[in-house]
């Protein structure tokens, strides 16, 4: 593991990814994952030495240039911007490593009068140090998309009436918490990162429109076999691995399946597991390589 790695070459960040990792892991520890990231932020010179470049923004649909130094705008500043005419477009917003700065982006955003909504956004390793952004969700009702990456603090309670498409990477938030999220509309929750309470995940798969699922954990097979919402499934996208094996026969719980999608990550493919799938599945079933780096 690189966290092992890195403590024995006596590097600090080895604790640190150590820690991360079990705050995020399947049980989560919302204190324990605050007090890491607080203690990153203060030592963030020291844990990025050697790594260059900083926090990134991408606005689709902003119809003119931006500041070279957007990133260190103040509210106000940023409130000026999204509220100009070149703004009126505007549909997707990427936060991309804005350490402590994501709280002014999204109030910024949420205060903006919009004569269109805001269809997608992105948060990546963001970083907001415990702020507790639930105020700011209501200005977001129209949000079709949502992808979570990295380490992003406290959600509140999180009410997302118009999302139809939620992918959640490397321990954005932790799964119990994730499972109180109101998305009534959800049609496709992609869960790319470890293990998920089989509690956690009936509750996900109990929205009413969820049609596509895709997870990175093979051993969730079980789980989502159990789960009385998988009936409604159309697609199901699930790393290769000893357990698909249980996907021969058909499973009653996925006979609505339009598509079964076996990724060949971290594992090929066995070729007798292969033409077993085939023979049950037929052209519902494909078998891809991950497209990972």
């Amino acid at each position: 593991m690189y966290a092992d790695f890195l403590a024995e070459a006596g590097d600090p960040r080895g604790s640190v990814l150590a820690a991360w990792l079990l705050a995020t892991g399947p049980a989560g520890d919302r204190e324990l994952l605050q007090r890491v990231e607080q203690w990153t932020w203060s030592h963030s010179r020291r844990l990025t030495r050697g790594l260059r470049g900083g926090g990134s923004t991408a606005l689709t649909g902003f119809r003119g240039p931006l500041p070279d130094h957007v990133n260190r705008l103040t509210r106000s500043d940023l409130g000026r911007i999204l509220s100009a005419p070149e703004a009126v477009a505007l549909r997707s917003v990427d936060l991309m490593q804005m350490r402590g700065r994501v709280d002014e982006w999204l109030s910024a955003l949420a205060d903006r009068e919009r004569p269109s909504p805001l269809r997608r956004l992105k948060l990546s390793w963001v970083n907001p140090l415990g702020v507790d952004l639930s105020a700011r969700w209501h200005a977001f009702d129209g949000l079709d998309e949502v992808l979570l990456h990295g380490a992003i603090a406290s959600f509140g309670d999180v009410v997302l009436p118009s999302v139809t498409r939620l992918r959640v990477e490397a321990g954005a938030v932790t799964p119990p918490e994730l499972g109180t999220w109101e998305t009534p509309r959800l049609q496709e929750l992609r869960l790319e990162w470890g293990t998920v309470p089989p509690d956690v995940l009936a509750t996900l798969l109990a929205s009413p429109h969820l049609e596509v699922l895709g997870v990175e954990d093979g051993q969730l097979l079980s789980a989502i076999l159990d789960a009385p919402g998988s009936r409604r499934l159309r697609r199901l996208e699930l790393p290769c691995g000893p357990d698909v094996r249980d996907l021969v026969p058909v499973p009653h719980a996925l006979a609505g399946l339009a598509r079964l999608v076996v990724v060949e990550e971290p594992y090929l493919l066995d070729p007798a597991d292969r033409r077993a799938l085939e023979a049950a599945w037929g052209p519902r079933l494909e078998v891809r390589r991950s497209t990972r780096a």
